[in-house]
């Protein structure tokens, strides 16, 4: 169980840790994920299955409805996501 998926690394390690000692890791449950792409694209190539009990999308929906962000601040947010190191998500 991980607390925070970001870039998948530490949960990968932990599962090839595991795979190597034999066991047959059936995925990984996490309380929350950003769904980055790079995270998502090591957990397919690890071809490691992640449940998430909550992820970027439903924060930021639920933010937008109880009025703590503005709906047109979603896509900015979302294009975060996209590309963390772009900083044309705060323009």
């Amino acid at each position: 169980v991980e607390d925070l998926i970001s870039t998948a690394g530490s949960c990968i390690d932990v599962v090839e840790a595991l795979r190597q000692a034999g066991a047959e890791v059936l995925g990984v449950a996490s309380i929350f994920t950003y769904g980055l792409q790079k995270g998502l694209d090591r957990l397919a190539a690890a071809n490691v299955t992640n449940y998430s009990l909550s992820n970027f999308d439903a924060v930021c929906d639920i933010a937008a409805a109880e009025g703590k962000i503005r709906p047109e601040d979603i896509d900015r947010l979302k294009k975060f996501r996209a590309n963390p190191s772009d900083e044309s998500w705060r323009d």
